[in-house]
C-alpha cells in the first residue's frame, strides 16, 4: 500500500508529454530595445564616468522648502568629492573604451624551461618551433616528410 502510494505520488508531480518544464523559454538575453535605449544614453553616460574620472560628481539632493503654507520637498543639484578608488576606475574605463584593453601576457612553462610575461608573437614562435621539433622527431621514426607552414 505504501509503495502504490509513492508511485502514484512520482506519476502526479511528473511532466506530461509535451509538457515543457519551462514554457516561457530560455530567457532572453539583452533585447534589441534595450540596445537602443542604451546607445540613446552613451553620451550621458560618459559624462558621468568623466565627472568620477576628475573627481567631482553633479547628482541631486532633496531639499525641503516652504511654499506658502506647505513644505515641498525639491532636488537640487549638488557637486560632490568621488573617491579616490571610483576616480581610478572611471580612467580605466575611459582608457579601455578610447584604446580598448591593454594585450594579455601569456605564462608558458613545461619541465624544460619557463618562460615568464611573454607576448602572443613571442609564444606562438616558441609553439612553432616545438611543433617543428616534434615533427621532425616523428619523421625520423617513421620516414615521413615534414610539412612546412606559411607562417614559420
Amino acid at each position: 500500500m505504501v509503495s502504490q502510494s509513492l508511485a502514484e505520488a512520482r506519476k502526479a508531480t511528473q511532466w506530461k508529454k509535451g509538457q515543457s518544464a519551462n514554457p516561457g523559454g530560455r530567457p532572453k538575453s539583452v533585447s534589441e530595445r534595450d540596445w537602443v535605449i542604451a546607445r540613446q544614453h552613451t553620451a550621458e553616460a560618459i559624462d558621468k564616468i568623466l565627472q568620477f574620472m576628475r573627481g567631482r560628481v553633479k547628482g541631486f539632493e532633496p531639499v525641503e522648502v516652504k511654499e506658502g503654507k506647505k513644505t515641498v520637498t525639491k532636488l537640487v543639484e549638488i557637486e560632490y568629492a568621488a573617491a579616490p578608488a571610483l576616480q581610478l576606475q572611471a580612467a580605466e574605463m575611459m582608457l579601455e573604451r578610447g584604446w580598448g584593453r591593454p594585450p594579455q601576457a601569456l605564462h608558458i612553462s613545461d619541465e624544460r624551461e619557463e618562460l615568464n610575461e611573454v607576448t602572443e608573437v613571442q609564444a606562438l614562435e616558441v609553439l612553432r618551433s616545438r611543433i617543428a621539433s616534434i615533427a621532425s622527431r616523428m619523421e625520423e621514426r617513421q620516414g615521413l616528410p615534414i610539412i612546412e607552414h606559411e607562417g614559420s
